[in-house]
């Protein structure tokens, strides 16, 4: 049964009611109709008001025949013409959800993301989010209020200026964005790549990636002539996120004098692999009473340049040096007896060099 039949009838029953008022006051033993309370409110003092009867005249029946005891309450705070009768399909979505609480104001939210480039897809991790107050606290730095870790990140934050910054490696950048209410969304572009370090010896020699290290400059020099460090003892093969620019790129094999050195650019959206080339080679010392034979413990060990400048030194039957291509002199002193040795290191090649225990320094001399 639809809901307009229903509607229409109770309308002509209290069109019947409000057209008979003085017939209901002529009746014998029945007093005047109290007028009704505002619904859901109680009745006043007289209790509930009776029924009207009116000979000859039978009220409608209530709509599905349902006996008005099994009349829904009306709803607090709604208007007092709104019943719960109605079913809930038949209310609007805004008047179905009324709670008669007042909803809370929802908490502005910013949602952040990166990209390369400006043409570039928004970045799927690797963001390191940091959002800081606008102003200063007592310690005079500026508070952080919110950091997130990932690609996409979304922070709820109460109106104001804030400062985000996006860090995507050793690149990053810093916007000051207003929050007032609702979603704000912000895109940050870094213009930033990556960077992938290698080294060889020459004729693409392999050397020991366990030895190797890279160290990554800015191109401009300080009054003092210094650069300053953006990357520091970066392993092979591991890629580095940096702003599109030049660098300047040391290698180091080994721990003592093996080095080389290039300008490197990186684009943006980019990943330049970079392969630069060593001039070097592994040296192990020994100090042996014959060839081949076995090596002396307990022996200290000092390698010099040709101009007799210490390059390093160490403690051992067996040390090993990674030495730039050239010559060297090694000297050897076990118990208070010095030996030495001329040697050559070549580049990509390791070798054995053998100090042979059998004529002093002292002795040659003293000769």
């Amino acid at each position: 049964m639809s809901r307009r039949p229903v509607i229409r009838l109770a309308a002509l029953f209290l069109a019947a009611l409000v057209g008979l008022p003085a017939l209901a006051q002529d009746f014998p033993g029945t007093g005047p109709i109290p007028p009704l309370d505002i619904p859901g409110a109680g009745f006043g003092p007289g209790g509930p008001p009776r029924a009207l009867e009116v000979p000859g005249l039978t009220p409608p029946p209530l709509p599905f025949g349902e006996p008005a005891a099994a009349l829904p309450p009306t709803v607090d705070g709604l208007p007092g013409s709104v019943s719960t009768y109605a079913a809930p399909d038949a209310l609007p979505d805004a008047m179905r959800d009324l709670s008669p609480d007042i909803a809370p104001v929802l908490t502005p939210e910013l949602v952040l993301t990166a990209r390369l480039t400006e043409d570039g897809p928004p970045l799927r991790g690797g963001m390191v989010w940091r959002v800081f107050g606008e102003a200063p606290g007592a310690d005079g730095h500026l508070p952080l209020v919110a950091q997130a870790n990932g690609g996409k990140a979304t922070v709820k934050l109460k109106p104001g200026t804030y400062l985000v910054h996006g860090g995507f490696g050793y690149a990053g950048r810093t916007d000051r964005v207003e929050v007032r209410g609702g979603i704000r969304e912000v895109s940050l572009v870094l213009n930033a790549g990556g960077l992938a370090l290698d080294a060889k010896a020459v004729e693409d020699l392999p050397l020991r990636t366990e030895s190797l290290r890279f160290d990554v400059y800015a191109m401009e020099s300080d009054e003092r002539g210094e650069r300053k460090a953006v990357a520091t003892d970066v392993r092979a093969g591991e890629v580095l996120r940096l702003a599109a620019d030049t660098y300047y790129v040391v290698s180091r094999y080994g721990t003592v004098n093996a080095q080389t050195h290039a300008d490197v650019e990186v684009k943006a959206g980019k990943l330049t692999e970079v392969t630069l080339y060593q001039r070097a080679g592994e040296v192990t010392l020994k100090l042996v009473g014959a060839p081949g034979g076995e090596a002396i413990a307990d022996t200290k060990w000092s390698v010099l340049t040709p101009g007799g400048d210490i390059v390093t030194e160490g403690v051992g039957a067996f040390p090993s040096f990674i030495l730039a291509a050239g010559g060297y002199t090694v000297i050897a002193k076990h118990d208070d007896q010095v030996f030495q040795r001329e040697f050559d290191v070549e580049s990509g090649r390791d070798a054995e060099v053998e100090v042979l225990a059998r004529d002093p320094v002292a002795a040659r001399a003293g000769k």
